[in-house]
This record gives structure tokens, sequence and C-alpha cells, in this order.
């Protein structure tokens, strides 16, 4: 008995191939253009964060001005754990870049005595102000930024890929029980065909 043209495999010696394997290989070929445009776009998105973070810090080092800040008051007396620091409203002096002298509370840290001197900003109105961004900042910025997006992009690539892999298992398994409904009497002896 000769075996039907249907059961000879393909001149090629590869198995023949389902629907659901071209769209799973469809599939793969979008999610992986998609992944390689969701990089290029987590790299410029990086880059950006870091131009935008090096301007603001531009911007802050002409508004601000480092000073020396005089702390007037000893540190609040109040039980603590050795070895940690404490931070404490604190009064303090200092000079503007216009000379002008201010007096005001702020936060300092450690038990430093009256009359220490500490490094702070102060922006033009003359109130004290975070430092300015440095180079680093900007590039932990940025790099948070292109890190950040590319993992959300990874997932929601992940997440498709999942789906996709879902509903095509679940059509092959579909198509496998079709296929084993007509094969299983004949295999298990029940239906004999000639």
């Amino acid at each position: 008995m000769q075996p039907s043209q249907d059961r000879r495999p393909p001149v090629s010696g590869r198995l023949p191939r389902r629907a659901t394997d071209r769209v799973e290989d469809a599939a793969a070929w979008l999610l992986a253009i998609a992944a390689l445009v969701g990089l290029l776009l987590a790299a410029w998105g990086a880059v950006r964060v870091y131009e935008e973070a090096v301007d603001q810090s531009r911007i802050a080092h002409r508004d601000r001005v480092e000073v020396e800040v005089e702390v007037l008051d000893d540190a609040p007396v109040r039980y603590r754990e050795p070895d940690s620091d404490t931070v404490a409203l604190r009064s303090v002096r200092f000079t503007d870049s216009s000379g002008r002298e201010h007096v005001t509370t702020m936060p300092v840290a450690g038990e430093s005595p009256a009359g220490t001197v500490v490094r702070r900003w102060a922006d033009r109105a003359g109130r004290i102000v975070p430092a300015p961004m440095t180079g680093l900042d900007a590039v932990v910025l940025g790099a948070f930024a292109g890190v950040g997006s590319a993992a959300a992009g990874a997932v929601g690539l992940a997440v498709a890929w999942a789906a996709v892999r879902r509903v095509l298992d679940a059509r092959n398994d579909a198509a496998w029980e079709r296929e084993w409904a007509g094969t299983e009497p004949v295999w298990s002896g029940r239906e004999h065909r000639p």
C-alpha cells in the first residue's frame, strides 16, 4: 500500500508548518522590531532627561550661590542611639551674594555647637535652597530614565508575547484535539480503516 501524498514528508525534510507557526513567527518578528524601536526610544529619552537636567543645573548655578552658614545655637539635648546622626532645626546666620545678612532656621545634621560654619546654597532672595544638580546627578537621572523606559518596554513586550503564545497554544490544542479524535480510534484498534 502506497502512503498517501498528504502523509509524505516534504522534499525539504522539514515538517509541514501550521498557520499558527506562521503567526508565531510573524509575531516574534514584530515584537523584535518593537524591542529595537523601544530601545532606541529609551536611549533617546535618557539623553533628553540628561540634557534637561544639565540645563536645570546651569540655571540653578546662575541663580544660586554657595554661602558659609554659621550655626547660632547649640544642638538640642535629647537621647539618641550612639553612632546615629540626628538632624534638628537650628538658627543660622549667613550673608548672601549682595552682602545682606540673613537669620533663619534650617535643618542641620549632627550635634555641631554654636559658631560652627557649614556650607549651603542660597538663592537670590536669600533663602537656603538645595544644592544644584551636578553632572553626575544628570547622568544618574538620564540612566534611570533610560533603564526605566527599557524595563517598562520589556515588560510590555513580555506580556504581548505571553498573550500571543496563549492564543496560539489554545488554537494548537484545539487542532490537536480534533486530529486526535480522528486518529485515536484507528490507532487504538477500535475502528479499522481499509
